[in-house]
């Protein structure tokens, strides 16, 4: 949608799979001449340099980032309000348009924590091993293990997952 109407936050993501497992993920942000990347066990990087999740621990001095499925006007999984609940309960909350960059920069430390319904594979196979190789955490909404094939994705430095969580929780 960004790249159709002009909008310079797009990339190109390649995630790699075998035996339903990541093992290695390449995300190229075109505009910013980026390349995230990150292979099983041996770390994230942003242009070569080793990345890491944030380190704060504060759900109030958070800078979060969501997107919003296509189908946002049937308000699928609560989106609406739980975007208004973050807004009360963090720094701040973006919106870029692109899951594989929302989730660079979760794995650099840009943002602390992301969370979205309704992702495609493509949208998220590469970044969510990005944000584990940046000693980060993913997963849904109640805390448990998560694939390119869940409907809710939660991706965060790990030390305001279980605050977010809290949040999603709440309805």
């Amino acid at each position: 949608m960004n790249f159709a109407h002009g909008l310079p936050i797009f990339s190109v993501s390649i995630g790699i799979m075998k035996n339903s497992e990541i093992i290695a993920g390449v995300i190229y942000d075109v505009m910013n001449d980026t390349i995230f990347s990150a292979e099983k066990g041996s770390g994230s990087f942003q242009n070569g340099r080793k990345i890491f999740v944030s380190e704060n621990s504060d759900i109030e001095k958070s800078l979060l980032v969501t997107g919003f499925p296509y189908n946002i006007k049937e308000n699928p999984d609560f989106a609406i309000e739980r975007f208004n609940k973050f807004l009360m309960n963090s720094r701040g909350v973006r919106r870029l348009g692109s899951a594989a960059i929302d989730l660079c920069y979760v794995a650099n430390g840009t943002f602390d924590g992301f969370w979205e319904v309704n992702l495609q594979p493509w949208d998220m196979c590469a970044g969510l091993l990005l944000v584990e190789e940046a000693s980060g955490i993913t997963s849904d909404f109640k805390n448990k293990n998560t694939d390119i094939f869940t409907k809710q994705l939660l991706a965060t430095n790990g030390k305001v997952h279980n605050d977010m969580i809290k949040v999603l929780s709440e309805k």
